[in-house]
């Protein structure tokens, strides 16, 4: 898979782009949103993990962003987008699903998926 991660946290980015390099996947790591935004105008993923609580652009205005881009270009699928969050409140996850994400899972879940 080619996966973008956007996390702000620098230990969170390392743990799993090594994790997920283990197990085969190219990993691409935004650090902010407006950082993903591009990365998305630019390269083919097959998955995104947002972090909701980012600087610069959060993860729900990304992720309504990254919808409204592939609408732009005429995509025929969009790309599945995966909210992460520290909080477990459904207010969040309702917002999150809101925004175009596909699922939430909070980081105390991890950023895991079953090959």
């Amino acid at each position: 898979l080619n996966i973008l991660l956007v996390e702000d946290s620098k230990m969170l980015q390392e743990i799993f782009k090594r994790w997920w390099q283990k197990k085969g996947h190219n990993v691409f790591v935004a650090s902010n949103g407006q950082e993903a935004v591009e990365a998305v105008k630019t390269r083919n993923f097959s998955i995104i993990f947002l972090d909701i609580e980012m600087p610069i652009k959060d993860g729900l205005t990304t992720a309504r962003e990254i919808r409204a881009y592939e609408i732009e270009k005429g995509s025929i699928t969009s790309v599945p987008i995966i909210a992460v969050s520290g909080y477990t409140q459904k207010q969040y996850k309702e917002k999150a699903l809101e925004s175009g994400c596909n699922a939430f899972i909070s980081k105390d879940q991890g950023y895991q998926f079953n090959d």
